[in-house]
């Protein structure tokens, strides 16, 4: 079966309950099932309330054809597989289908991990945001220093609000996340924050006209528009933070991050400070091992059996 490249509309292909669910779901959940339906309905499937596992094969052998990754086509699985359960349908995922991903996962490439920002590489490019004179370098660097102690994703750092910040007596913090990937439900967590972090986020808020913390309300990292006026109403996207991410760390020398490296650059940093696996999975919210571990395969090797006991590495 052929990918189309006809145009479609997404409510086309999906019942009106399954729409309304869409709302329920985290935003970067959201956005990833919209492009997997989407995706679905290029590939000539006219609804997906009557997805069987016969036509979730070939979709599946149609996207691996199509060039599409091994990560994108198990997505397009799991928006299959929530639409059936919202419409109280049988799982589309069969012995077919199953048996499609292994082959498309066989013949996928593997998927690259984000650039680390380990814990120095993103001391060094918050201490330079906040020294190049700007209102946006504040901002700048007290979002990297944020990211890296609480290991946030870029959803998670544009949903921050004020009020999510608690300071201790300390001076160190803990920062509500409210929702997250792994959170849908959203029953929330919180992550510490040192105090060299929260010394950036209150320069930040000087700056935003909040001389006394805690702000009982608003974003926590807003836009900064021409003639250095903080918009304090417009919050920043995920994808702002990204670039925000990217640049900054190009200042301090390090090329290709995106708004993932400092999440993967902490579990690296970890590993190498001796935090188990499991310490790496509370802290990051993974819900199982596998992601974090494959973040940190190189620092494993480093510190496993032959470098530790053959050639005497620490």
């Amino acid at each position: 079966m052929a990918i189309s490249t006809a145009p479609t509309t997404i409510t086309g292909h999906l019942r009106f309950a399954a729409v309304e669910q869409l709302e329920s779901l985290a935003d970067n959940t959201r956005r990833s099932y919209l492009g997997a339906i989407q995706r679905l309905a290029l590939c000539d499937i006219s609804s997906l309330g009557d997805l069987v596992d016969d036509r979730l094969s070939v979709a599946i052998r149609s996207l691996a054809s199509g060039g599409y990754a091994a990560g994108t086509i198990s997505v397009t699985i799991a928006a299959a597989r929530w639409v059936a359960r919202t419409l109280n349908e049988p799982d589309p995922y069969g012995p077919r289908s199953q048996a499609a991903q292994r082959v498309a996962n066989r013949r996928a490439s593997p998927a690259r991990t984000a650039v680390p920002l380990v814990w120095e590489e993103a001391d060094r490019a918050a201490q330079i945001a906040a020294a190049d004179g700007s209102i946006a370098g504040l901002r700048d660097a007290a979002i990297i220093a944020v990211m890296s102690d609480a290991m946030l994703r870029r959803s998670e750092t544009a949903a921050l609000l004020w009020p999510d910040l608690d300071i201790d007596g300390d001076g160190s913090a803990t920062l509500a996340v409210r929702r997250s990937k792994t959170d849908q439900t959203g029953n929330g967590t919180r992550q510490y924050l040192g105090a060299a972090t929260v010394k950036r986020i209150v320069a930040w808020a000087e700056v935003c006209g909040h001389r006394q913390l805690p702000v009982q309300a608003g974003a926590l990292f807003c836009q900064v528009r021409r003639g250095n006026h903080v918009d304090l109403g417009a919050a920043l996207s995920g994808g702002a933070i990204s670039q925000i991410v990217t640049r900054r760390a190009a200042a301090a020398g390090v090329t290709g991050a995106t708004g993932h490296s400092l999440r993967v650059g902490s579990a690296v940093s970890l590993v190498r400070s001796g935090a188990s696996l499991v310490d790496l999975q509370h802290v990051g919210r993974w819900r199982s091992p596998q992601m974090p571990a494959s973040y940190v395969r190189g620092e494993a090797a480093r510190q496993g059996a032959i470098a530790r006991f053959r050639y005497g590495a620490l």
